[in-house]
């Protein structure tokens, strides 16, 4: 119940980062340059975001899964770059949220996957 609390909590919390990194995005041109329409703070926040997400949930050695969640953030980032943005032209705020829905997965994935490997060794 209280890793189901941590969960919910941190999604809301990346919801917020979002929303606001958006909103600065598209009304405070000194917040990202200009010249780069604001991807590359789009990537650190999506970095940052999942390599947090992956350091507080996990169980296991943490900065291996710091290590980790820093990767699947840039992945999530260039999939949901290419799967949303460039082809569809979608908003960037639902580009967002499929990039961080991605590293979520991803987390879950891992961490399950992780499970059952140490539950066969077991046996």
């Amino acid at each position: 119940m209280k890793r189901i609390a941590l969960i919910v909590l941190l999604i809301l919390i990346n919801t917020g980062v979002i929303f606001y990194i958006n909103f600065k995005i598209e009304t405070d041109i000194s917040y990202h340059y200009g010249k780069d329409g604001g991807i590359f703070s789009a990537l650190k926040m999506i970095v940052l975001l999942s390599a947090v997400y992956f350091l507080v949930l996990t169980k296991h050695n943490k900065f291996i899964f710091f290590i980790i969640g820093f990767i699947v953030g840039i992945v999530s980032f260039i999939v949901g770059y290419f799967a949303l943005f460039w082809i569809s032209g979608s908003n960037d705020i639902y580009f967002y949220f499929f990039a961080m829905v991605l590293f979520i997965l991803s987390f879950h994935l891992i961490e399950k996957q992780r499970t059952i490997s140490k539950l066969k060794a077991k046996q």
